[in-house]
């Protein structure tokens, strides 16, 4: 099972960092700040823009921006405790990949397969703060 966690923790830093890309993509994409805050001046006098909808599709980026990044930052910090066996590292990861199942379909995939790995009963002894032979 040791190697399970360990490439469970390579997958939540992988998983973490991409979907930090994604995250400031998504914010790029929906304007940023002024996507959350309305629209250009330019693009006012152009016209052909629904001025109302803006703001909301820009708050609506923003909001799916902030959710992955922090769902996102906790993935890869509980894959580098995971990597160092921390403790606390497998509380993190359950709670992280739990809520990562709702990230269909590789969310899903991750998620069961993290959650399979760290609540079986042979991970328990590795997180223990007594020395383990992982032999």
């Amino acid at each position: 099972m040791d190697k399970h966690v360990r490439a469970l923790a390579l997958l939540n830093i992988a998983t973490g960092i991409l979907g930090m890309v994604v995250a400031i993509s998504v914010l790029y994409f929906f304007g940023g700040k002024d996507g959350l805050l309305g629209i250009s001046q330019s693009e006012k006098e152009a016209g052909g823009i629904p001025l109302i909808a803006m703001p909301i599709s820009g708050l609506y980026g923003f909001g799916i921006s902030i959710f992955m990044i922090l769902l996102a930052a906790p993935m890869v910090i509980s894959g580098i405790g995971l990597l160092k066996l921390e403790p606390w590292a497998r509380w993190v990861g359950i709670a992280t990949n739990g809520l990562n199942i709702l990230n269909v379909p590789m969310g899903t995939i991750l998620g069961m397969y993290a959650l399979w790995v760290l609540m079986s009963e042979e991970v328990e002894p590795l997180f223990d703060d007594k020395p383990y032979n992982r032999d």
